[in-house]
């Protein structure tokens, strides 16, 4: 679910509310301990990450969307369980360094080979903008995250061409 939702983040997955909008849109403020600013990310939920929501889904009287805050104490509690089963995972797989930060890494290495533009890659991923234009003079078009993550998911599950190759 991380991953197709441009790596979100264990705690805002956590603390996401269910505030779609009718273009199944949501938006979130990112946690980020030591980010002074708010960091709003806006991003269209693809098919593939509703799925995931739809079985992970709340009760319908509870503000969050995914039915951890009900399952679980705490956040800490969840992170643990989540580091316990990718822990599970690696030793399956054989694969070492395997850590909840994956699907954020790879969504970003995936789209940087595709040649999505930094900044978009960057608002996907809920980066704060440094630039006074960025954050203060330029609203930016959330579409671009949207165009970005579809090619993402698209390509890791072989909808398109690799890249590189000739079509």
């Amino acid at each position: 679910l991380s991953f197709f939702m441009c790596g979100i983040n264990p705690i805002d997955l956590f603390f996401l509310k269910k505030e779609i909008d009718k273009d199944k849109r949501v938006s979130f403020t990112r946690t980020k301990i030591d980010s002074k600013k708010e960091n709003r990310v806006k991003m269209t939920i693809q098919p593939e990450a509703m799925d995931i929501i739809n079985r992970y889904a709340s009760a319908p009287d509870c503000e969050y969307m995914l039915m951890f805050e009900n399952k679980y104490v705490s956040y800490e509690v969840f992170k643990s369980f989540l580091s316990k089963k990718i822990r599970e995972i690696a030793k399956l797989t054989g694969l070492t360094g395997l850590t909840l930060y994956w699907a954020r890494y790879s969504w970003a290495t995936i789209a940087d080979s595709l040649d999505i533009q930094e900044k978009t890659i960057s608002k996907g991923l809920g980066h704060t903008d440094k630039s006074l234009a960025g954050s203060t003079y330029i609203a930016f078009d959330w579409s671009r995250v949207d165009d970005a993550n579809r090619k993402v998911i698209d390509f890791v599950l072989n909808r398109t061409e690799k890249v590189g190759q000739p079509g």
